[in-house]
């Protein structure tokens, strides 16, 4: 299993899946509530092969967490994926700090810097700069 997570700012126009390598899933999507954020929106979809992502949207941001069918995940991949995608929800879109960072992300979001990305790339899934997705020409 290749587990991969993404969050920055929500370009207008423009499908969180086509600015991150979230995994491309062939089933049809899912919405889910996002409890505490008005006008947030969940998302899941998974695919027939045993892969999945999830997104939410919040505002001007968004959280991706995809994974990738290369193991088999012994239980229910779209609560894991929900569930993933909600943890992240105080950090990204309540300004709340990340545990054990101690500082929330507003830093990551102005315009012209880099958001962070946790992929596969990152040794040991550290966070890794990417380029703001309007100029990674993804």
């Amino acid at each position: 299993m290749v587990f991969y997570s993404h969050y920055g700012e929500n370009l207008k126009g423009k499908d969180v899946h086509e600015l991150s390598k979230a995994y491309r899933a062939s089933q049809p999507s899912s919405t889910f509530p996002v409890a505490g954020v008005v006008g947030a929106k969940g998302e899941v979809i998974l695919g027939d092969d045993g892969g999945g992502s999830s997104i939410i949207t919040c505002g001007n941001s968004f959280i991706l967490v995809s994974f990738y069918p290369w193991q088999e995940l012994g239980d229910n991949l779209d609560v894991n994926l929900r569930n993933l995608a909600l943890s992240m929800v105080p950090w990204v879109c309540q300004g709340e700090p990340v545990p054990g960072l101690g500082a929330d992300l507003t830093p990551a979001f102005p315009n012209g810097t880099p958001t962070a990305s946790t992929s596969p790339e990152a040794p040991g899934g550290e966070p890794s700069p990417t380029a703001p997705e309007s100029e990674s020409g993804l």
